[in-house]
């Protein structure tokens, strides 16, 4: 069974009539919301927030008998916000064939502000609409066979503004859950929640809006009684907005936590886990953190997956995202990511990566640093005679590009020592492998290429 609900797009405002008049306000887009309570072996919950609508443009100002301006031109009108967008699935019974529930959310984009009309003076540009929020939940029960949840939340993405001396909204927020149960002997259970979050508006005048971050804790679960157990919940951030006269807005950072213990948490346990986090800055220089802690009676398989966000250019035009001053790139986005897995026989694969560096341009001036990663990797046997395999991989960010004469960035460093540590075999097997890879230099045209980072293990 489907349930879709799309919300009302908004009314982009009408234009200024006569010389010299304003532009009317959009309209705000409308909110949706899909619920779906179930009742077949698959359902689906599907809400997308309308568009919030653009302001209209000022009218020119009036003009003399040779045609010149000699009254102002009229102000843009104001953009409207996105809808709001919420989608829930809760399904439960006896179904042997398996089950499906899955929600969808998208927030609906503000706006743009209306531009000003010439004149003399010329017309005010105005403010934007702000970002509509997502959020997205699917549980599943199967009394029966297999049951899959998955949910995913986008934010919208803000409003261009086009008033100077103003920013842009921020992006809209995302919120994913999951919760995926089988309770037949040996059925499977797999969770899955994705959250992005929105972009911060961007335009030629004014300042760019922040990117919307994505939090995630402990939004997946799951049970099965002797079968296998999959969770996955990935997290990645809104970019912020670009900007030509003002200041691009900041990246939102991606956090994605995940611990969860079989033993403690559920009545029956699964004879095998597998758990995943991932984690995405956003464009402009966002951090990303991912940490994934799961302990269970059987086989248990884990992975953490972090990748800091490029970061935004520094040119003459001065776009892209966060910039920094005397036309140097912003730096690439840190990466942090952790496991650590307690089974009867593990697996846990950790990687990290930096972002890389923003591009400069003009003689004098360098492109940005690459972003630092760090990751590690720990582990323990609850049974005598299993094995044990932990890798972690670490690379920094490449520099950024100099373009028109400026340098490259400097590439991160990465250092390895001991990145997978803490490991108890209870008697059992053991493979160990750490790689640790740094970022290269930025390269230039005619400027200086960077350096490389240095990395060790």
């Amino acid at each position: 069974m489907d349930v879709v609900h799309y919300g009302t797009a908004g009314v982009t405002g009408a234009d200024g009539a006569s010389p010299g008049a304003p532009g009317g306000g959009g309209s705000a887009g409308g909110a949706a919301l899909a619920s779906n309570t179930g009742g077949a072996d698959n359902n689906t919950a599907q809400a997308y927030g309308g568009s919030g609508g653009s302001g209209g443009g000022g009218a020119a100002g009036h003009t003399n008998a040779d045609g010149a301006y000699d009254g102002p031109g009229g102000s843009g009108g104001a953009g409207a916000s996105g809808g709001n967008a919420s989608a829930g699935v809760t399904s439960s019974g006896a179904f042997a064939q398996g089950s499906t529930s899955a929600a969808t959310a998208v927030g609906g984009s503000g706006g743009g502000g209306g531009q000003g009309g010439g004149g003399a003076p010329n017309g005010s540009g105005n403010t934007a609409g702000g970002a509509g929020t997502a959020t997205a939940s699917a549980t599943g029960s199967n009394s029966a066979g297999s049951s899959i949840a998955m949910s995913k939340a986008t934010g919208g993405d803000g409003g261009a503004a086009s008033r100077a001396g103003v920013a842009s909204p921020i992006g809209g927020m995302a919120t994913a859950t999951a919760r995926s149960v089988s309770s037949i002997a040996g059925g499977s259970a797999s969770a899955t929640a994705i959250q992005i979050g929105g972009s911060g508006g961007s335009f030629s005048v004014a300042s760019g809006g922040a990117g919307a971050s994505s939090q995630m804790l402990n939004q997946v679960s799951g049970e099965s009684k002797g079968g296998d157990l999959y969770l996955e919940q990935d997290a990645s951030a809104g970019s912020g907005g670009a900007a030509g006269a003002g200041t691009a807005g900041a990246a939102g950072n991606g956090s994605s936590v995940l611990s969860f213990n079989d033993l403690t948490q559920n009545t029956t346990q699964s004879t095998a886990i597998t758990a995943v986090t991932q984690a995405v800055g956003g464009k402009a220089g966002g951090a990303a953190n991912a940490s994934t802690t799961i302990t269970g009676a059987g086989s248990v398989a884990v992975g953490a997956s972090a990748h800091g966000g490029g970061s935004g250019s520094s040119v003459t035009s001065q776009s892209g995202g966060a910039m920094s001053p005397n036309g140097v790139g912003g730096a690439g986005g840190g990466a942090t990511a952790v496991g650590h897995a307690t089974g009867a026989t593990i697996s846990n694969q950790v990687s990290a990566q930096g972002g890389d560096g923003g591009t400069s341009d003009g003689t004098g001036h360098t492109g940005g640093v690459g972003g630092v990663a760090k990751a590690s990797a720990t582990g323990r046997l609850n049974a005598a005679g299993g094995s044990a395999f932990l890798s972690v991989v670490q690379t920094g960010g490449t520099g950024g590009a100099g373009a028109d004469g400026a340098n490259g960035g400097a590439g991160a460093l990465s250092t390895l020592t001991n990145g997978v540590t803490d490991v108890f075999t209870n008697g059992g097997s053991l493979d160990l492998r750490q790689m640790a890879a740094s970022g290269n230099g930025g390269s230039t045209d005619t400027g200086v290429a960077g350096k490389g980072g240095a990395a060790t293990a």
